[in-house]
């Protein structure tokens, strides 16, 4: 119960400065003892010198219990952990020269190796929080911002949010953020996105044609990767124009600079969705739809009406223009509010779609699949 049963706020940091005995000391001392996210320690300062007093209250009970409890020596025991881990983080990069930023980066390319990093850094992080301020702390800051700069700076590139500051303690996040801005490097702190006016000024300040490629090529895969479901045969084809690009460079049939100018066309791609649909001749609103449908191997279909004046059977040529506004249309008239939460509204919606295809004379035995593509579609593109 003195150990986790009773309600009291989380504290971290607890000041005696008054006499206290037995359950009353373990009781006060116990309030700095619960976990909690991103808390690796409780921390007690003793004003009056209650040591003989704690052990004493120790001693009510086994020595199994209130073994690792408390540390009265923590800093003679937390030292050579904090070097160990110094070691171990520093070590990492033993295979190239880390004080090469660029180069420390794209060692960290492959997410493998960013989260075997990101162990060593947060626990060389987590014991530094536990010394810092301390003198003896102080010959392993300038390291630990190297390292966190590097590791903002991969967080960025690569859009890793497992690499977030978020994950150290608010003291070492200061203290890192404050070496950030006094190098006035304070762009890195939070990846820019492509659409952002930052973005092509952030790629200038770059000075390696390959940091910049790398940079854009990652920025490109984080933005397919979020917008793939609203217009799926447009970003896979995108996915498709990077992928060729990044392979020609391996096997040496384009040069950096090739590479750089090519990825800076798909970059355009991405950001200007509309001018794909104008070269299409379709609305930008309605060209997800048509491109869905127009990713078969047939252009267009055909209808065949019976007028009702006539006996006779006559067909007319439709293409997926026409189609896919018709479907974009109907989603739009049934699409209210919430709507992917209302099945009633949700079963309408398909079963008017579908009715659609077959007034085109959409091939029978792919409705439903088709269907289904549009209803992914239509959820992504018209949110709540």
């Amino acid at each position: 119960k003195l150990m986790t049963g009773f309600d009291a706020p989380v504290e971290q940091v607890m000041y005696l400065d008054s006499p206290l005995k037995e359950h009353t000391l373990l009781q006060a001392i116990a309030r700095v003892n619960r976990t909690y996210p991103h808390k690796q320690y409780g921390l007690v300062i003793d004003y009056w010198g209650v040591s003989e007093d704690l052990q004493e209250a120790l001693n009510l009970f086994t020595r199994e219990e209130s073994e690792d409890f408390v540390h009265t020596d923590y800093k003679k025991e937390i030292l050579p952990k904090l070097q160990a881990a110094h070691n171990a983080a520093m070590n990492f990069f033993s295979e190239i020269d880390i004080n090469d930023i660029e180069a420390c980066v794209k060692y960290l390319e492959s997410p493998d190796r960013r989260a075997a990093f990101d162990q060593r850094f947060k626990l060389f992080a987590t014991y530094m929080d536990m010394l810092f301020p301390d003198p003896k702390a102080l010959q392993f800051v300038e390291d630990l911002n190297n390292l966190s700069e590097i590791r903002t700076r991969a967080r960025n590139r690569y859009r890793d949010e497992q690499l977030s500051l978020r994950e150290c303690s608010e003291k070492i996040r200061k203290l890192i953020e404050e070496h950030i801005k006094a190098e006035g490097i304070t762009q890195i702190i939070e990846p820019t996105s492509i659409f952002s006016e930052k973005f092509d000024k952030e790629i200038e300040r770059i000075s390696s044609t390959e940091a910049k490629a790398s940079e854009i090529e990652h920025a490109i895969k984080h933005e397919i990767t979020f917008k793939v479901d609203e217009d799926p045969v447009h970003y896979e084809s995108l996915k498709e124009k990077l992928l060729k690009i990044l392979i020609d460079y391996k096997d040496g049939r384009i040069n950096s600079a090739k590479q750089l100018t090519l990825l800076k066309e798909v970059l355009e791609e991405m950001r200007h969705p509309e001018k794909h649909a104008e070269e299409m001749g379709v609305d930008p609103k309605i060209a997800p739809f048509y491109n869905l449908l127009e990713n078969k191997d047939n252009k267009t279909m055909m209808v065949r009406e019976a007028p009702a004046e006539y006996g006779t059977t006559s067909t007319k040529t439709v293409s997926h223009k026409e189609l896919a506004k018709d479907v974009y249309d109907t989603i739009e008239e049934l699409a209210v509010v919430e709507w992917q939460y209302k099945e009633d509204v949700k079963r309408e919606m398909r079963r008017r779609i579908k009715r659609v295809l077959r007034l085109k004379n959409y091939p029978l035995d792919e409705i439903e699949s088709m269907t289904v593509k549009i209803m992914d579609l239509a959820g992504a593109r018209f949110r709540a």
